[in-house]
């Protein structure tokens, strides 16, 4: 009985796996998209399994917020689809691994679920690294998943690789928000 169960659940989440294409999200699309923008250091990662799914959940200690209310005790949970629980193991494309101990400005919605998660998946972590000469920076590699331009009808275009000074991506930031709240 065991083993029909862990089939099903091995089947359900293989149906839940099939290909993922994103829409490419500027940075402004991020901004408009999230209901929060923060910055924040990893301070535990863990998995838990919800019905079919697996979620990596990674609690972030923040160091500054753009945009939405900042959690109780200057802390949020992200919760990221896949990942390893109980020897089963589910991955999708685009899904981010954020890792303890590292520092990320974050782009976040509040799924269906009520859970909070990556706005774009990948596109929504910019990991913060000290840059060549002490700067710190923000950096984001190119992403290999197919992305879709807005407004396409096929897959149009890869990520680009992100690379700004903290002081650059704090001036964008307040540019789209500025334009968001003029709308």
């Amino acid at each position: 009985m065991r083993n029909l169960r862990l089939f099903g659940l091995v089947l359900a989440a293989t149906s839940l796996c099939g290909a993922t294409t994103l829409q490419r999200l500027s940075l402004e699309d991020l901004v408009r998209e999230s209901v929060a923008v923060v910055r924040g250091r990893v301070a535990e990662v863990r998995t838990e399994r919800v019905g079919a799914m697996i979620y990596t959940v990674a609690r972030l200690e923040l160091s500054q917020v753009w945009k939405g209310s900042e959690a109780e005790g200057g802390s949020v949970e992200v919760s990221s689809p896949g990942g390893a629980w109980q020897g089963l193991e589910q991955r999708f494309p685009g899904a981010p691994r954020l890792e303890a101990g590292r520092d990320y400005v974050l782009f976040l919605w509040a799924g269906p679920s009520g859970r909070i998660q990556l706005t774009g998946f990948s596109q929504g972590v910019l990991e913060v690294v000290e840059g060549p000469g002490g700067g710190v920076r923000v950096t984001r590699e190119a992403l290999s998943e197919e992305l879709l331009l807005p407004d396409a009808q096929g897959p149009q275009a890869a990520s680009e690789k992100l690379d700004l000074s903290l002081e650059e991506l704090d001036e964008l930031l307040r540019q789209a928000l500025a334009t968001e709240a003029s709308r």
